[in-house]
């Protein structure tokens, strides 16, 4: 099965008119039945998205070229934000919030002073790292992506380095105003 993926993966990139037909046959023997695609999700190029769930927010993220893809998606249409931290604490978390308004996405770079003084890294003598954002509102869910350097350049980003443990802050809010608290707000620890 992973040998004729493969097959359909070259040829795709390679000869689009053979693709188009080899894609064409799998899917009329998978309409008949005689082989089943696998339930886990397919790996391209090596590369292995991960994903945690929590109170309807899921963070997606995968490795490549020395970055982090990272898609965050939740159940509200006001901001949504996620932080990495070594503790299980806000204070001291890189702190990545965004919002989509009218279409267009705003997303900050902020770093956890203390419970509730968040300032963006770059007053703080740092440097944003956020890059590629884009992001949707759909059926009362928010959608944003991003991507952001495995290696930290400065005190207020951390390592993420793939196969390593860090606490990652999920959050929401019912507004786009990121000064609004958080209605849902929870650490959990993942193996990048």
């Amino acid at each position: 099965m992973e040998t004729l993926l493969q097959f359909c993966r070259t040829s795709f990139r390679v000869y689009s008119q053979t693709a188009f037909f080899v894609i064409w046959i799998l899917t009329q023997i998978l309409a008949i039945g005689a082989i089943s695609l696998p339930s886990q999700p397919l790996i391209y190029q090596g590369m292995e998205e991960k994903s945690v769930k929590i109170q309807g927010m899921q963070v997606q993220w995968y490795f490549q070229g020395g970055n982090v893809h990272i898609n965050v998606t939740a159940p509200s249409t006001g901001w949504l934000a996620i932080g990495f931290n070594t503790r299980n604490d806000i204070i001291g978390a890189n702190l990545i919030m965004a919002a989509v308004q009218h279409g267009q996405v705003r997303i900050e770079d902020q770093y956890v002073v203390r419970a509730g003084e968040h300032p963006l890294v770059s007053s703080l003598g740092g440097v944003s790292v956020v890059s590629n954002a884009s992001g949707n509102e759909q059926n009362g869910r928010t959608s944003v992506s991003f991507t952001i350097p495995q290696h930290s350049q400065d005190r207020f980003h951390y390592n993420l380095t793939e196969a390593t443990s860090i606490y990652i802050i999920c959050a929401y809010s019912a507004e786009k105003d990121f000064a609004h608290h958080s209605m849902m707000r929870q650490y959990v620890a993942v193996v990048l």
